[in-house]
């Protein structure tokens, strides 16, 4: 029977440019209400749903982290800076979308910035979720390396990419030649796959490798710190990996936003 792997990342939910419910209830008796943008979001992972929900056999989800959007840096850009509503807002999205049509939930820690110290705000929305623990009995994993019908997945949050379009797969090649080294090195397990997030950027390595790098799309777009840093459009979607007898099949589901339009004068 077939395995599917599916995963998300940076779902950064409370920012005003990523996934959000349609309404949020704040605890002054306000309503907010999403944007247009968070819409088009919203209705791509609907899109995302129907996928997983065409699926025969297991489904295990994984969301490798900033799962929440609590940012330490600036509060200009979310949509309450109350932790407790956007810990049930992020609970109550996850569930709706994702978590009650899958067998399993993995929930990797992201990043302190977004998600407070050792993930502790995503750690609170995965003992909501009932998240598969960890060996010490943790809702999160600080890491994954699972064995999915024989297809061995190495899994973290925190990945790398070029910062040109032309050099953008390079340092998904030096993780590749580098884990190949180690591996032969150490006797380790060679994963098959190693899937690496963070930088709203999907990359590849494909068949280039013993394994295979990549590099996941995100959930939220461009924020105020993209703009200053002069980053291009965020790659949103998912990845579904349908795994049977040591072999996988990739479905990888990517919604691209319009580019700027120039303005006629």
């Amino acid at each position: 029977m077939k395995k599917h792997l599916i995963v998300l990342s940076d779902l950064h939910i409370n920012s005003t440019v990523a996934l959000s419910l349609s309404e949020v209830s704040l605890d002054d008796g306000g309503i907010y209400h999403y944007s247009k943008s968070q819409r088009w979001l919203a209705a791509n992972l609907s899109d995302f749903r129907k996928e997983i929900e065409k699926l025969d056999g297991e489904k295990i989800l994984v969301l490798n982290g900033d799962i929440i959007d609590v940012n330490k840096h600036s509060q200009h850009q979310l949509i309450t800076p109350n932790i407790s509503i956007a810990i049930d807002h992020a609970y109550t999205l996850i569930k709706h979308y994702l978590s009650d049509i899958v067998d399993k939930l993995y929930i990797v820690r992201g990043t302190e910035a977004h998600v407070g110290k050792v993930a502790e705000y995503e750690d609170l929305v995965a003992k909501k979720l009932d998240s598969m623990p960890d060996e010490f009995g943790n809702s999160v994993h600080w890491s994954l390396l699972l064995d999915v019908n024989g297809v061995i997945f190495d899994i973290a949050h925190h990945g790398v990419v070029g910062q040109k379009a032309w050099t953008r797969t390079h340092p998904l090649d030096s993780l590749a030649a580098n884990t190949i080294i180690e591996s032969t090195k150490n006797g380790s397990v060679l994963p098959g796959v190693i899937i690496r997030s963070h930088l709203h950027t999907y990359a590849d390595t494909y068949d280039n490798y013993p394994v295979r790098v990549i590099q996941t799309p995100a959930w939220q777009l461009a924020t105020s710190f993209s703009y200053r840093i002069g980053a291009g459009l965020a790659d949103i979607g998912g990845l579904i990996f349908s795994c049977e007898d040591g072999k996988y099949e990739l479905i990888k589901k990517l919604y691209k936003p319009e580019g700027k339009k120039p303005t006629v004068v």
